[in-house]
């Protein structure tokens, strides 16, 4: 199972908790932490790569908890993973699925483009298919992002569809994220003097 392979959005089947596993400042380190859109966002395990090979250790109130370590995850690039923890009593079992289109939450992959030197905000779905595309000044927060989505987004919305939005770095955005500019999200760090075109900012 190569590094990679471990990022991304993963669902526990015991649980039905979405985990989205990021890579952390130390080497052979993923933080994991509990995705519940768009309400909180806190960091539940550490994944750790050592002499062991993987180990998934709980963090904050679950701390006291053993580690556990990867017992299933055939292939460089599996769709499930087994965690598994042996306690004094009994084997403890976390069973991590990748299979996101079986997921209950609808994600929307955010991507860019430019059409006329003006940014446009692209959502799509997993299977790459446009729902929308939406201009927008590179400034704009993802608060203010979010108001200007809704016209684009009201089929789904329509459907009571609960959404996750992903940036295209695999991570989903939440309420702490709101005050991020988009071209930050998207990752178009360009300065002032590299952004095609006149900035169009919200009206207030």
């Amino acid at each position: 199972m190569c590094s990679s392979s471990i990022q991304g959005l993963w669902l526990e089947l015991e649980t039905r908790a979405v985990y989205n596993v990021t890579a952390s400042e130390k080497p052979n380190h993923w933080s994991v932490t509990l995705v519940d859109f768009p309400t909180s966002n806190q960091c539940i395990f550490e994944i750790r790569d050592g002499g062991k090979g993987k180990q998934l250790f709980p963090m904050g109130q679950l701390k006291s908890m053993q580690p556990y370590r990867l017992s299933q995850g055939l292939g460089s690039r599996p769709t499930r993973i087994v965690w598994c923890s042996d306690t004094p009593t009994r084997q403890r079992q976390r069973t991590w699925d990748k299979r996101v289109q079986l997921w209950s939450s609808t994600l929307v992959q955010l991507t860019y483009e430019f059409e006329n030197s003006v940014f446009q905000l692209v959502l799509r779905k997993l299977t790459g298919e446009v729902i929308s595309t939406v201009a927008m000044d590179l400034d704009t927060s993802w608060v203010e992002a979010r108001v200007l989505m809704i016209p684009g987004l009201k089929d789904l919305l329509s459907k009571a569809r609960k959404l996750a939005f992903v940036s295209p770095k695999g991570d989903v955005l939440t309420r702490s994220d709101d005050r991020r500019p988009i071209g930050d999200i998207v990752g178009f760090g360009g300065g002032d003097d590299q952004k095609p075109g006149k900035k169009q900012r919200l009206s207030r």
